[in-house]
């Protein structure tokens, strides 16, 4: 649905063509979007988040975080949150952002923001440390966790797997597997 002739970035939800699909237009999100699924025995609303390294003001990721901030939190809603969130230093595994002490760089502020309304928002991360990009800068390999996989229920994942990337794309494709226990 991109509107301008930008190259990169965006989203995208590829789903089968047997599946009842409705898009959810309550997810205004930059480069985002949000579709709700009706499975035979439960509903799911998949919101596939591209928070880009471009949003540079301080108004754009405002718009997304308020975004973020009007995910569903009523339980009865199976909520996944899928994406490219760009939050580089964020330490999934302690559930932390690491920063150098009494920082007050912006950088670390905001992906500390866009952590904390995940956790206020009861979503749980399923990728840990895994590496989702691997991209050589200058003489160095850099591997980064930048994709992530976030949910309001734990049992809706089962697992993920990591492919090769789509394309020329230097972020491995996360895929889902058995996504939903019925």
């Amino acid at each position: 649905d991109r509107c301008d002739n930008i190259k990169g970035g965006g989203s995208a939800i590829y789903t089968h063509n047997s599946l009842s699909v409705e898009k959810l237009d309550w997810f205004k999100g930059s480069e985002s979007l949000a579709i709700k699924v009706n499975l035979e025995n439960i509903i799911l609303h998949i919101v596939c988040l591209y928070r880009s390294t471009s949003l540079t003001t301080l108004e754009q990721n405002e718009k997304l975080l308020s975004q973020i901030t009007n995910l569903p939190t009523n339980p009865d809603i199976n909520l996944i949150v899928v994406g490219d969130l760009n939050l580089p230093d964020v330490d999934w595994d302690l559930g932390i952002v690491r920063k150098p002490v009494n920082s007050t760089d912006r950088r670390y502020i905001l992906q500390s923001e866009y952590l904390n309304l995940f956790i206020a928002k009861g979503l749980k991360w399923h990728i840990l440390n895994d590496v989702t990009r691997i991209r050589k800068v200058n003489d160095t390999i850099q591997r980064s966790t930048l994709d992530q996989i976030l949910s309001n229920n734990e049992s809706l994942i089962n697992s993920v797997e990591f492919a090769a990337p789509l394309g020329r794309s230097e972020e491995h494709t996360s895929e889902l597997q058995s996504l939903v226990n019925l």
